[in-house]
């Protein structure tokens, strides 16, 4: 019996490095490239990670988002605020919301991505500050280093945009 499994051990080695030789050279190197390119292609054309948050109106860091996949739809939750004299409590949020502490609030959800696979749209963005709610799009630029977030109501001419940009991890 240990013979027998000795033997059909061997034979799978075997097959193993026989199907290992009839790769090419140059058919492991497209592979090894392919694999490289693919996961770049991720990184760089998601708006995945985490973001700085730049306040349109004072110019000044706000807050730091986390921006994830929950199966193919983006979720942006603050994991950090930057401005010491803003508050750490929605205060004017209403619902489930209101009166919640900032920092783990989830405040951007429903987004997917386009057919272009360039900008990301049909969700919603929460401004804390206000307590309000609009509808979103966003587009990666600058070699994926700054993230456009545009917020509005109605049509996207109807709102304002914030640059956030991309920290490293």
């Amino acid at each position: 019996s240990l013979h027998n499994k000795n033997k059909v051990k061997d034979i799978a080695t075997r097959t193993i490095e026989i199907n290992i030789e009839k790769l090419s050279f140059d058919k492991i190197v497209v592979l090894v490239i392919g694999c490289i390119f693919s996961m770049g292609s991720i990184a760089a054309g998601a708006p995945i990670g985490k973001w700085q948050t730049i306040d349109d109106e004072s110019g000044k860091p706000k807050s730091i988002i986390e921006i994830y996949s929950v199966e193919d739809v983006l979720e942006g939750k603050i994991i950090e605020l930057l401005d010491p004299d803003s508050s750490s409590i929605c205060k004017q949020c209403k619902g489930e919301r209101a009166n919640k502490p900032l920092v783990g609030m989830i405040i951007l959800w429903g987004v997917t991505a386009a057919d272009n696979k360039q900008s990301w749209g049909g969700g919603e963005i929460l401004d804390p500050k206000k307590g309000k709610t609009y509808s979103v799009k966003l587009s990666l630029k600058n070699s994926g280093d700054e993230l456009k977030v545009r917020g509005f109501i109605g049509a996207p001419f109807l709102g304002r945009t914030q640059i956030w940009k991309r920290l490293s991890n």
